[in-house]
């Protein structure tokens, strides 16, 4: 399915935008009809990769759809109706130590970042465009969720929204910042996980601020993390990310 997505994209990026402009508005409509499908989650999958390859090979023509797809891609990535493949052709298509639904999601989240890196570049006039504030807005209603599918989709919107945004999320740093701790003892595996892979993010983002407020608090939690067999490796890639000097500055 990945090959077949990126052959397509390959296709369009040939093809040049005097191709894509005739077709790319049917193709994007299909993929975000796939993407946002409620009954399979191999169509969902297929509809995210569409997408992405769309927007990686074919950005002039795409560029028009990003507000929508920004939109739409927010369903998947906070999805919460299943956790794991249903087929045993899907169950041998993922790893089966990371369900299907994690997967969606994590593709998800390559797509938003496709879509905010481009309107971060093209739109950079604009102190607020839209798209970011919609994103910015679905995370901080999903991360009070009881929901742990919907709570690592908010933390995945805040990743993609501190690596891509630029000064943006200046303002709303030290509350995202908050929130993102706040869930590092959360009882689910997934979501304790995309919060140790977020703080580096966290700390590179503002490298002063994150050491005055959250560094102390980040180390000793990572410490305890990395005496945990599952959560050792990225406990421990998280904290040499994290134990920087703090007058070291890093462009993001």
């Amino acid at each position: 399915m990945d090959d077949a997505a990126a052959t397509l994209g390959k296709i369009y990026h040939v093809g040049g935008t005097e191709f894509a402009v005739p077709v790319i508005e049917n193709e994007v409509q299909r993929a975000v009809e796939l993407m946002t499908n409620d009954r399979a989650e191999h169509a969902r999958y297929a509809g995210i990769l569409i997408l992405t390859e769309l927007a990686a090979q074919a950005s002039v023509p795409f560029w028009v759809h990003v507000n929508p797809v920004s939109e739409k891609v927010v369903i998947p990535i906070r999805d919460s109706r299943v956790r794991t493949a249903s087929s045993s052709s899907l169950r041998l298509l993922f790893s089966s130590f990371v369900t299907l639904q994690e997967t969606v999601r994590n593709k998800a989240a390559v797509l938003l970042n496709r879509c905010l890196t481009m309107v971060a570049q093209r739109d950079n006039r604009n102190i607020k465009p839209s798209s970011f504030v919609l994103i910015l807005q679905e995370a901080q209603k999903g991360i009070s969720s009881t929901s742990p599918d919907v709570i690592q989709g908010s933390l995945l919107m805040y990743r993609e929204l501190l690596k891509t945004t630029g000064m943006f999320m200046t303002d709303y740093y030290g509350d995202t910042c908050e929130k993102i701790l706040n869930h590092r003892t959360h009882k689910d595996l997934a979501v304790r996980k995309t919060v140790i892979s977020i703080l580096p993010i966290c700390a590179l983002y503002n490298p002063v601020r994150f050491t005055e407020h959250f560094l102390f608090r980040s180390m000793s939690w990572l410490l305890q993390q990395m005496n945990k067999p599952g959560e050792r490796t990225q406990g421990k890639h998280a904290r040499r990310s994290s134990g920087f000097n703090a007058d070291h500055t890093v462009s993001i």
